[in-house]
């Protein structure tokens, strides 16, 4: 596949008060400048809207594209990554990004799982309910679990794992 020479991308353009209106985001086409030896252009197939991007992730600054986690498709590749690899990382709201490959996690779904599932259960909201519940909290069978947030993304899986587990 030819490199693709630009990218759409989805920015803030202004700081929100309250709920976002149609002057908080704007789209832009930018030109993708040349990757770098240790860098990979990526397709961003999907991504994923999260709480977080407002509350207690840093804030992002005027002109930023939107972060976000996301999963995509290696278009250019090199020595670490090749092209048609499924990777997953904060990828953000844009066709294309250049990235290092070292910060793209590959991915590989187990079977019946879809790509997508890296979005949430096999993505950063099931990791940190995974290990935040096992390896932090070490929750053990017969044990009463309480989770305050247990209507997110997380929280959610935090009962269900819990549940499994025997609590």
């Amino acid at each position: 596949m030819t490199p693709p020479r630009q990218s759409t991308r989805i920015f803030l353009s202004e700081r929100p008060n309250g709920p976002i209106s149609d002057g908080t985001l704007k789209l832009a086409t930018t030109v993708l400048p040349r990757p770098a030896v240790d860098q990979v252009v990526v397709r961003v197939d999907y991504v994923s809207m999260d709480p977080a991007m407002r509350s207690y992730r840093p804030p992002i600054q005027i002109g930023e594209t939107i972060r976000a986690p996301g999963v995509g498709t290696v278009v250019q590749g090199n020595s670490q990554l090749k092209e048609a690899d499924t990777v997953h990382d904060f990828l953000g709201w844009a066709e294309y990004i250049i990235a290092p490959a070292k910060d793209l996690r590959k991915i590989s779904p187990p079977e019946g799982a879809a790509v997508t599932n890296f979005l949430g259960p096999l993505g950063f909201n099931g990791m940190t309910a995974y290990f935040g519940l096992l390896s932090v909290g070490k929750i053990k069978a017969g044990e009463t679990l309480v989770v305050s947030g247990a209507a997110g993304a997380t929280g959610s899986l935090v009962c269900q794992i819990g549940k499994i587990k025997g609590a």
